[in-house]
């Protein structure tokens, strides 16, 4: 069963899955900033196990969003998690 849950501020879930797709497999040092504690992070559930997430803040402009750190781990992958991601993240 597929599930998503939308948190203000950096959940533990969704840091997680950061730190192993962008520090561990990727290689960035520089992952995690001030904007996460502002901003809304999506995390999507596979049978109760985080599988990816994503962020959401505002930009300058009215009514206008900035959808990143989209992650979805490396088990999880093939499975169409980044467009579900986004498709929420967009609703």
């Amino acid at each position: 069963m597929i599930q998503m849950h939308m948190q203000h501020g950096l959940s533990q879930d969704a840091r997680i899955i950061r730190q192993e797709v962008f520090v561990e497999e990727q290689g960035f040092h520089h992952e995690f900033d001030e904007i996460d504690s502002r901003a809304w992070h999506l995390v999507l559930y596979e049978n109760g196990q985080a599988a990816g997430c994503c962020r959401l803040f505002s930009s300058d402009q009215p009514e206008v969003y900035i959808l990143g750190r989209l992650a979805v781990r490396k088990s999880c992958r093939g499975r169409q998690y980044g467009e579900r991601l986004v498709r929420e993240a967009e609703a």
